[in-house]
């Protein structure tokens, strides 16, 4: 929680100091959807490999692949709310 808060506060400091136009945050919000197609793929094909690697391996990969996603989708209704 106390990461969604820092996460928060900085976006909302970061566009505020920046005053960004439409088109920059338009830029931002597609590169933050790439990072988030990147890490489904990343998690998709490590369901793939569950049976390939040990178990404590898996979810230590798969808990920072869900909590980089879940960051990543709270920054974007951040600076859509703020735009």
């Amino acid at each position: 929680m106390l990461v969604k808060a820092l996460n928060h506060s900085l976006v909302v400091y970061l566009m505020a100091k920046f005053n960004l136009d439409d088109s920059s945050i338009r830029l931002i919000l597609h590169g933050l959807d790439d990072k988030s197609t990147v890490l489904l793929r990343k998690i998709d094909n490590l369901r793939k490999m569950k049976g390939s690697i040990d178990d404590e391996l898996y979810d230590s990969i798969n808990i920072r692949y869900q909590e980089d996603l879940q960051l990543l989708e709270h920054t974007v209704m951040i600076i859509e709310a703020q735009w």
